[in-house]
């Protein structure tokens, strides 16, 4: 893998990033909108519950790997965090609509 192509695999992983933020803005104005109607549940319970958590572990993930691909002169090491962070990835995202349909679940009880 050369520099350049090295160069274009982090700015797709800068995407997944944006991506990432994105969901978590989307989540926190969900949570936003249902404030009201959650009873004992804090609202801050909730955000860190459902978008936090996400939002931390794959921003992490993905600033190692866009890091690994930027510094790294070994072509062979510059993708080593690609398989975990994809992996990462699916287990987070679905821990994420799992919440949230949980708290869908508890609304509409």
């Amino acid at each position: 893998m050369t520099s350049v192509e090295a160069s274009h695999w982090a700015a797709a992983w800068g995407g997944q990033l944006l991506f990432d933020a994105l969901v978590f803005l989307f989540t926190l104005r969900k949570l936003i909108s249902v404030r009201r109607s959650l009873g004992k549940r804090s609202f801050m319970a909730l955000s860190l519950r459902d978008g936090a958590l996400y939002f931390a572990v794959m921003t992490a993930a993905n600033v190692a790997n866009i890091v690994t691909y930027l510094v790294m002169e070994n072509p062979y090491e510059r993708s080593m965090l690609s398989p975990a962070t994809n992996m990462l990835c699916a287990v987070m995202v679905s821990r994420l609509m799992l919440n949230l349909r949980d708290l869908e679940h508890e609304l509409t009880a």
